[in-house]
């Protein structure tokens, strides 16, 4: 079953939403680290633009903060979501579970 996902749309036309993740600082002031989780139980981390990252603290020094990252939706399929974390120097595909994602913070 396809579903859709009512809510913002972003660059290219594509459908917004955001999935949760742990936040930390980057390399750069601009810039955060995020750690996502796949639909696998895997922990994938990216470097994006700090204003792709919803927190209520910021994160400081080795200080982690729960958060959400804006992510682009191409497929939905069963229980399952592809989307695109918008990473630093390159676009990031990864599967997700499609209950994770939230339309609006």
């Amino acid at each position: 079953m396809v579903r859709s996902l009512e809510g913002k749309i972003g660059k290219g036309g594509r459908m917004e939403g955001y999935i949760p993740c742990e936040v930390a600082e980057g390399f750069f002031p601009q810039e955060r680290s995020v750690v996502v989780t796949d639909y696998s139980g895997r922990r994938l981390t990216f470097f994006v633009d700090k204003d792709a990252v919803k927190v209520k603290s910021e994160p400081n020094g080795e200080k982690v903060v729960n958060g959400y990252v804006v992510v682009s939706l191409l497929k939905t399929l069963r229980d399952r979501a592809l989307v695109n974390v918008p990473a630093e120097g390159e676009d990031s595909l990864i599967t997700i579970l499609y209950k994770s994602i939230k339309r609006y913070l």
